[in-house]
């Protein structure tokens, strides 16, 4: 029988194998002989995953030896409580345990249940735009640790797996046990979560938890690839440039017009209020160096930021566009990764 869940059980729908080898053994591991003292053949499933070994002889121990088929692996032997629907080959021998027949008897209940190994992964990437989503020109991210828990489909846990995703941020697990996973990522050094579950595709979002980097649990089937599991990571931005006395007024920078230290810089968001960065802690106000200099940092890459200028006693603002003075100015940016101005 295919195993298609793991379970040892079989469950409706799980389809037989067709073309496994079977063999007859008696006690010592010798080749069985039938009541005849004939060496009994070996034989292979139909396309159903049955086999019978008939004419044997009562009150001779034989034991089922089950040759694993190409590509896949046993189930866990003796699971559930009914013995005509569990399999009965050993994970490591593939053989049965003993069985002595009456005379007239007939056993159909010697069974052996395998599957086919399942894969999880796929994809760490930076999320520029920090909306969530997988989208043309964001990179992989290298060098992220993933590790994979959780248990096989008849329960038992699994010990726990660790992979590094490569330089262009795949990651894979493969030959797994059909059974349920949790795919837990380690977040990199001055980055953030992205949010999980955004848009319609999940194959394209995150699916890593923002507190515990985790992702929901996730159940594979026999030969199932489920390569759906990403991770988004922001890194942090930074926005600031100059604030000088412009001689002239004529809302340029020119040569020889010096920068004005010790000016008050507050960062705000679309609506007017104090800015968050990318750990949604609030912005503390800037003040220019003695060359006019300042700059913020660790902001989050997708949001509108407000730069607003409060003018020095005794200046007041010129207009970046015309020669006008103004009271208060401010410059308005969709800031990318590692901006400045």
């Amino acid at each position: 029988m295919g195993g298609q869940n793991g379970n040892g059980v079989q469950d409706a729908g799980e389809p037989g194998i067709v073309g496994v080898t079977v063999s007859l053994e008696d006690a010592a591991g010798n080749p069985a002989r039938d009541i005849n003292g004939n060496i009994i053949a070996a034989t292979t499933t139909g396309t159903n995953g049955q086999y019978q070994f008939t004419n044997l002889k009562p009150g001779v121990v034989y034991v089922v030896k089950f040759t694993a088929p190409s590509g896949y692996q046993p189930s866990s032997a003796d699971k559930g409580s009914n013995d005509t629907k569990d399999s009965d080959a050993s994970i490591t021998t593939g053989k049965s345990q003993q069985v002595t027949l009456t005379g007239g008897e007939n056993n159909p209940t010697i069974d052996a249940g395998y599957y086919r190994p399942a894969t999880i992964g796929d994809y760490v990437w930076e999320d520029k735009n920090g909306n969530g989503v997988q989208e043309a020109g964001e990179p992989g991210i290298g060098g992220v640790t993933v590790t994979l828990t959780g248990t096989k489909g008849d329960g038992t846990p699994i010990t726990p797996i660790t992979v590094t995703t490569g330089t262009n941020g795949n990651y894979q697990f493969t030959n797994l046990a059909p059974g349920t996973y949790t795919v837990t990522f380690t977040k990199p050094a001055n980055t953030v979560t992205t949010t999980p579950d955004q848009g319609g595709d999940d194959s394209k979002d995150s699916d890593a938890s923002i507190t515990t980097g985790a992702s929901v649990p996730v159940t594979v089937q026999s030969n199932e690839t489920n390569n759906t599991i990403d991770a988004g990571y922001l890194r942090s931005a930074s926005l600031g440039d100059y604030v000088w006395e412009d001689t002239n007024a004529n809302g340029v920078q020119d040569t020889g017009e010096p920068g004005i230290g010790g000016v008050t810089v507050r960062l705000e968001d679309a609506a007017g209020n104090q800015a968050r960065d990318i750990n949604n802690n609030l912005v503390a106000n800037a003040t220019t160096g003695t060359n006019g200099q300042y700059q913020f940092t660790n902001l989050r890459p997708g949001v509108v930021y407000v730069v607003n200028f409060i003018a020095p006693n005794g200046f007041t603002t010129t207009s970046k566009d015309s020669g006008v003075q103004m009271t208060k100015t401010v410059m308005r940016a969709r800031v990318p990764a590692n901006h400045s101005k």
